[in-house]
């Protein structure tokens, strides 16, 4: 057999260390070498700081393993994302390379946040829409008047394009866990439930592309929009549902109303921490 073959970098360490601390050890019972004992605690400390390098390595190793045997299969391994540092650069190259439709469902937001780190996402998102390259369909459950906002300066923005559609549900009466999922071009799929009742922490997303982890989410998303209240379908508007909300909520009417107008004069603007502003 040829041992080279079966070489690697983190074999050649485990086994340097331990022959070289089987040779201490016995040099040191034949009273051959005496040395203070400062230096065999660093010996040893040494030792196991290599031992642990040839931990690490054959982890990495056997992920890499791992990947390669689900890419044979033709599957493709889902990846966490942190909400903070991975998502929004995230979704920002998936509507960059988005070719026909983004379907939202987000039904977790239930604790005002800040949300300038989307800003790029839905800037990019509805220039897309405008321009009449893909459609977009928005499916939410509105806890708090922040997302309320968000939903009506959308409604208003895209009042007359019939690639825009919106359905919501009424929030459950006690809170519940649920999966929010963004799908682009129904081919890879974002998902994750956070903010469900509590202030956001280190929370996650699941990036999927596998084809049957994929399809599952999909079925999911279809069935949850197929039962939803309709708000705007085409160019049809069902406005009196907006204001139940804003009923609920505890929006006035004439609150409700600003945020309407609001909407409209910044039809053309940009989005700033998840609401629309005109532009200078």
């Amino acid at each position: 057999m040829d041992l080279r073959k079966h070489l690697s970098w983190d074999k050649l360490i485990f086994g340097v260390t331990g022959v070289a601390g089987a040779l201490i050890g016995l040099l040191d019972f034949l009273q051959v070498i005496e040395w203070p004992a400062e230096t065999y605690i660093k010996i040893i400390l040494l030792g196991t700081g290599l031992l642990m390098v040839t931990v690490v390595i054959e982890s990495l190793r056997g992920e890499q393993v791992l990947d390669r045997m689900a890419e044979r299969a033709g599957i493709s391994p889902p990846k966490y994302l942190d909400m903070d540092a991975e998502v929004p650069g995230a979704f920002e190259r998936s509507v960059r390379g988005v070719e026909k439709s983004i379907n939202e469902a987000v039904l977790t937001w239930t604790v005002m946040s800040n949300q300038d780190r989307r800003d790029r996402y839905r800037n990019e998102r509805d220039k897309r829409l405008t321009s009449g390259e893909i459609t977009v369909r928005q499916l939410v459950v509105i806890h708090h008047p922040q997302h309320f906002e968000e939903v009506v300066h959308m409604l208003e923005r895209f009042r007359n394009h019939n690639r825009y559609e919106l359905r919501y549900y009424e929030p459950a009466a006690d809170a519940m866990p649920a999966l929010s999922v963004w799908s682009f071009d129904e081919r890879h799929t974002y998902a994750g439930s956070f903010y469900v009742g509590a202030p956001p922490g280190a929370d996650e997303m699941l990036f999927v592309t596998d084809e049957h982890l994929n399809k599952w989410l999909l079925n999911y998303w279809h069935e949850l929009w197929a039962q939803a209240d309709i708000v705007k379908q085409g160019l049809q508007v069902h406005d009196a549902k907006m204001r139940n909300v804003a009923n609920r909520l505890g929006i006035s009417e004439a609150n409700f109303n600003q945020l309407v107008a609001d909407g409209r004069a910044a039809a053309t603007g940009k989005w700033q921490n998840g609401k629309l502003v005109v532009s200078p």
